[in-house]
């Protein structure tokens, strides 16, 4: 791996130290001007009706294991102070997160690299894990990078031979046990990184290390927790099983979006810049396998989701930083040996590098945006107990949490009818599975006359796109709890509805 100059000026020092330190102060800006993302919305509410007594998978319901609540329990715990809100808290905390996660890089850099190119290096760090994520930071993929990046670079470090003190190599295995407990998909992206790192050694050496066994006995330490104190989640399992693993993209589809575009222009120029500089084959490569388990994350997963392209994405920028920043230029045959030819290829692939990283950064903004709801909600109530009927989480949060109301949903949305739904739409089923979708479906409406008797709901927002008030109404349980709600007005696709016994008269036909 080359480090550059030892003997670098003082001046670049100075120069890069104000870059990096700028482009964090970018992307923290960027972060507070945000709006909070609906997921991490949603699992703040989650955190606070845990803390106040509540027991997921029992009393509220969530499609994702419990290490999604437990992430953001910090950070409601954190928000409960005066004049701060737990939506502050998680940026503050994830802006620390990734200082420390790229100090932790320089510590196990820095026997192969000097001042200047960890710098470097840190520049390049803080706009992948402040600016590139534009609208999925603070998602639960843009911490799991965050966390396992550390590993990530121990996987380089040793493909080099480095021996380092065993502090730091428990740290990096903590972080990435971290990122594989949060989805166990992302054991294929740092599973690729110690095996590009075995084969530079030849040796599975690597496979043992310190921070392999502590990554291991983080996920088991949460298997452990997941059987003993969420129970639940494991009763749980097959609803999510049955009605949300198998709603997934055509595999045309994803192979085609946006983001498989970016990656594989990513990758390739990372490819070509890996081929053409001397010395980082194997770093750019431990990243660009990272990048491919990332990829495979995406797929496996299948919803299509922006925030969950996010690490494949990230670490191919990093694979390409890596390439840049530790590689000299080496003599090139052919035509490209000409320097007219090396500063084309240079400027083709900064063309393509820039539309890949901003179609990425354009992508992950890509989400349901109803703040159009917030005034004509917070007109009904100024601190609302409210309440949805759709499939789009995106509908109740962040609107709840900004107008400082209630959710007394039990779940975010209709995922588990959304989903019964549309498995039933593609058909092919037998009568035994037809039964058990309607039986999935009147466990939403179950948990809805539920919420709607208990809750009180001032305010309840039915999606119009899909007839999410002809599927209520269809339950005669669900059509009398509603019979004391009228509509009010209807803004971007959906109704608003509040009680009829506060005396408020409709405004608009809905």
């Amino acid at each position: 791996m080359s480090s550059g100059p030892s003997g670098a000026k003082t001046a670049p020092i100075w120069l890069w130290a104000a870059l990096a330190l700028g482009v964090f102060a970018i992307g923290a800006v960027m972060a507070f001007q945000r709006r909070t993302d609906v997921d991490v919305a949603w699992l703040l509410t989650l955190g606070e009706k845990m803390l106040a007594g509540q027991q997921p998978y029992i009393d509220v319901f969530e499609a994702n294991p419990p290490m999604s609540i437990l992430l953001y329990l910090p950070a409601v715990v954190a928000g409960r102070g005066p004049g701060v809100t737990p939506e502050t808290m998680v940026i503050v905390l994830v802006l620390a997160a990734i200082l420390a996660s790229l100090a932790l890089c320089g510590r196990i850099l820095a026997p192969l690299t000097d001042r200047l190119t960890r710098l470097k290096l840190a520049a390049a760090g803080f706009f992948v894990l402040t600016v590139l994520p534009t609208g999925v930071f603070s998602q639960r993929e843009h911490i799991a990078v965050i966390a396992m990046l550390p590993f990530l670079a121990l996987a380089a470090a040793r493909s080099e031979r480095v021996k380092l003190a065993l502090w730091p190599a428990i740290l990096a295995g903590l972080g990435c046990g971290l990122g594989m407990a949060i989805k166990p998909h992302f054991a294929l992206a740092a599973g690729a990184a110690m095996a590009v790192a075995a084969l530079r050694r030849k040796s599975p050496r690597a496979l043992i290390e310190p921070e392999v066994w502590a990554a291991s006995a983080t996920v088991v330490a949460y298997v452990v927790v997941v059987f003993t104190i969420f129970p639940a989640f494991i009763n749980f399992l097959p609803v999510i099983r049955d009605a949300y693993l198998p709603v997934r993209q055509p595999l045309a589809a994803l192979l085609t979006w946006p983001p498989t575009a970016a990656w594989l222009i990513l990758g390739g120029v990372s490819g070509f810049a890996a081929w053409a500089r001397r010395g980082v084959a194997w770093e750019a490569g431990g990243l660009l396998a990272a990048s491919a388990g990332g990829f495979a994350s995406y797929l496996i997963q299948g919803k299509g989701w922006p925030y969950q392209s996010y690490p494949m994405l990230a670490l191919a920028v990093l694979a390409l930083a890596a390439a840049a920043i530790l590689g000299a230029p080496r003599p090139l045959p052919g035509l490209l040996s000409r320097p007219a030819a090396r500063v084309a290829a240079a400027a083709v692939g900064l063309i393509l590098t820039i539309g890949a990283v901003g179609a990425s950064m354009e992508w992950f903004t890509l989400k349901g945006d109803f703040r159009a709801l917030n005034a004509p909600v917070h007109a009904l109530a100024p601190h609302p107990k409210i309440l949805s009927i759709t499939a789009d989480i995106a509908v109740g949060e962040p609107l709840t949490r900004e107008l400082h109301g209630q959710w007394v949903g039990s779940v975010c949305s209709q995922w588990i009818a959304a989903g019964a739904m549309t498995l039933e739409r593609r058909g092919g089923l037998s009568s035994d599975q037809r039964l058990h979708l309607n039986a999935l479906m009147a466990i939403d409406r179950r948990l809805l006359v539920h919420d709607i008797l208990t809750g009180r709901p001032d305010v309840i927002l039915i999606s119009t796109g899909r007839d999410w008030l002809g599927w209520a109404k269809a339950d005669p349980a669900l059509a009398a709890a509603l019979a004391g709600y009228h509509p009010v007005e209807t803004v971007q696709g959906v109704a608003i509805w509040t009680r009829t016994e506060a005396g408020i008269s409709s405004r608009h036909g809905a």
